[in-house]
């Protein structure tokens, strides 16, 4: 029976994902991906995945080159099996979580905040990728790691650290929700002393920090390849002021300015007022910032040691699972009686409306970079298009591309809820020529811009795709990106 249940929890939550991401049943094209269907699946493991560390993404993408797959075909199976196994980590999530005695208003509780700690909004981009799949199945191993290590299971820190081994080489930004759910169940579920979280601290620091450096060892030595260069940008208290606000304030503008800071600050507010001895609310209090802070820190350790990395959704999923977190501290109050009656229902209506509103994201963005990809169709069919009649006019053959900006280009539409990377048009992306030569059928030679051409395209200003914006000259064509 115990079984029957999990698997309809499982089932329910399988089909509540599968609704709020349902735009991506049908094929969608990332930046990545223009650039994968042009090298082709072998040639981009080889160059791209394996030497980033991503050896397990490399060997999909071989095996998927061996059986000659179609890559729209391929993202739409990689996205239903990723988000296959991100519902499975809500279910073991909230198994992990879920005390024997809880009352079953607050096990629908957890279990949705599970849900919002999984499909956190900085998550997003683990359904959005081709190789979406294995990113989320980095994902499952490391909650997977943090059943085995919660279980006190013989051997418990070698088979988590296995499981989180093949999570770090599946995706290196997977494993940060490890440290954040052992963080949090030996604060609220098994509540630890000061003397043994401190150990348990210092332990995952240990934990996280070999398997990273395994990783880019495994890139730098094997390969020459990882992006992960200590010192490469210079390291400012500007730099990491205004990076840490574009995370903590901004939210790396996916939610609006403040919001997640907001309930962060709520959160607080109601361990402040809660019917708790001094003793135990001043552990609770210190405990939960302590999280909030290793969430942060993982987030900006890049920037922190001088990488040149950018701050990207996919990278920053520990504080975006901070939200959940709140949730979880404020359910701890409850189970432990140290509320007023009220309180529990307005803590209700807040996980109720964060969780409505989350889905609502998804739902919206993921429709959006639909309509993004078919504004992309429109135009790369129109340079086809154009192509072939200049050629046809001319019998001049285009051999050469060159790409011009207008004086104010702009990365998002107005219509977008600005995601870096996810909401940005391809033909408007650095896969601007890829994406060209994958429609257009050519192996195109990439060139500066003539001098005069290019001030020529500075001194206009489209807001949207016109045809002016295809130009061609003796074998070159110039796009210009609006």
């Amino acid at each position: 029976m115990k079984i029957k249940r999990e698997v309809w929890m499982f089932l329910i939550v399988f089909a509540l994902a599968l609704l709020m991401c349902m735009a991506f049943l049908q094929p969608h094209y990332t930046h990545d991906t223009y650039y994968i269907e042009l090298s082709g699946y072998s040639r981009y493991a080889q160059t791209n995945f394996v030497p980033e560390g991503r050896p397990i993404t490399g060997l999909v993408m071989i095996l998927a080159d061996l059986i000659n797959i179609d890559i729209k075909v391929l993202g739409v199976i990689s996205f239903v099996i990723a988000i296959a196994f991100l519902s499975l980590s809500v279910v073991l999530l909230y198994k992990i979580m879920t005390k024997e005695n809880k009352n079953i208003s607050n096990q629908v509780m957890t279990l949705l905040v599970s849900f919002l700690i999984i499909f956190n909004y900085l998550m997003i981009e683990h359904i959005y990728f081709l190789e979406s799949s294995i990113m989320s199945l980095g994902i499952l191993l490391s909650v997977y790691a943090c059943k085995v290590f919660t279980n006190n299971e013989k051997y418990k820190y070698l088979k988590s650290y296995l499981l989180l081994l093949v999570a770090v080489f599946c995706y290196q930004g997977s494993i940060a929700i490890f440290p954040m759910i052992i963080l949090t169940y030996y604060a609220i579920v098994e509540k630890y002393d000061w003397k043994t979280y401190l150990k348990l601290i210092i332990k995952l620091m240990l934990i996280y920090g070999s398997l990273m450096l395994l990783n880019i060892m495994f890139s730098k030595f094997l390969f020459n390849g990882t992006r992960f260069e200590m010192g490469a940008v210079s390291i400012t208290l500007s730099n990491l002021i205004t990076t840490a606000k574009n995370l903590v304030v901004d939210s790396l503008n996916v939610l609006l300015p403040y919001m997640h800071i907001g309930i962060l600050v709520i959160t607080l507010i109601i361990l402040c007022i809660a019917k708790n001895s001094y003793h135990n609310k001043i552990q609770s209090i210190t405990k939960y910032l302590i999280i909030i802070l290793g969430a942060i820190a993982i987030c900006l350790m890049p920037a922190v040691v001088g990488s040149s990395l950018e701050l990207q959704p996919r990278t920053c999923i520990a504080f975006g699972a901070t939200i959940g977190i709140s949730f979880w501290f404020m359910l701890d109050i409850l189970e432990n009686g140290y509320h007023k009656k009220a309180l529990k229902w307005i803590i209700f209506a807040i996980i109720c409306i964060v969780s409505i509103l989350n889905i609502a994201l998804y739902f919206i963005i993921t429709h959006q970079h639909i309509r993004l990809n078919q504004l992309d169709r429109e135009i790369l069919n129109k340079v086809s298009e154009k192509i072939e009649q200049y050629e046809e006019n001319n019998g001049i053959t285009i051999t050469k591309l060159a790409i011009v900006y207008d004086r104010n280009t702009k990365e998002y539409e107005d219509w977008v809820i600005k995601t870096p990377a996810y909401n940005i048009r391809g033909t408007a992306s650095w896969a601007a020529r890829y994406a060209i030569e994958n429609y257009t059928k050519k192996d195109l030679i990439h060139i500066y811009p003539d001098k005069d051409v290019a001030i020529s395209f500075l001194n206009k200003d489209w807001e949207e795709f016109s045809e002016e914006q295809i130009y061609m000259v003796n074998d070159t064509l110039y796009f210009c990106v609006y």
